[in-house]
């Protein structure tokens, strides 16, 4: 999606697909949205919504801002938030709280993304969403229609592209990797 979305807006000045690149950028936006809607399924079917439910937002802000005054050492680190009882066989908490602020991040990312990308690719199946989002354009900016559409899906795209990129340092600087491959905990633990 990267490389044919920039391709497409000429920002690669090289050329990775020499043809059909809408294609391919709208085949793979497409496959994103089914893949998104069957993770959402997954989490509502299985309950694991409950790990990163709305009202755990506010406990995710005040976690991270104790983090940033322990790394800056203002403040003692805090107890690991992630913890298992052995006796009933659950978890108590199961995601590092920051973890939380990142996955709603990405929805809301997803949320912005998904519908211009749609309206970017079948603008009269999508004419609605330009109704929508035209007053918002012209209100702010001064220019709707196409060029608006443009602005903020690459706008979404660049904040996108930052948070995969700060999860994928934090990966490695806080040594998940084999987490993540292997599946087991190998992370170190203060």
């Amino acid at each position: 999606m990267i490389l044919t979305g920039m391709q497409r807006g000429g920002m690669l000045g090289i050329v990775v697909f020499p043809s059909n690149t809408f294609s391919y950028h709208v085949a793979v936006g497409i496959l994103f949205i089914a893949s998104s809607i069957l993770v959402g399924y997954e989490m509502i079917m299985s309950g694991s919504y409950s790990w990163v439910a709305v009202r755990r937002i506010p406990f995710s802000f005040r976690y991270i801002a104790a983090e940033t005054r322990a790394w800056f050492g203002l403040w003692p680190p805090m107890k690991e938030s992630i913890s298992y009882d052995p006796a009933t066989k659950r978890y108590k908490e199961k995601l590092i709280p920051s973890a939380i602020v990142v996955w709603w991040a990405f929805v809301i990312l997803g949320w912005v993304l998904v519908p211009t990308g749609l309206a970017l690719a079948f603008p009269t199946q999508f004419a609605f969403i330009y109704s929508i989002v035209d007053p918002i354009g012209m209100a702010l900016t001064g220019v709707g229609g196409y060029a608006f559409m443009v602005a903020v899906h690459r706008l979404a795209t660049v904040f996108l592209l930052l948070l995969v990129f700060m999860h994928i340092y934090s990966t490695f600087i806080y040594r998940l990797v084999q987490s993540i491959i292997i599946g087991y905990r190998h992370e170190p633990v203060a």
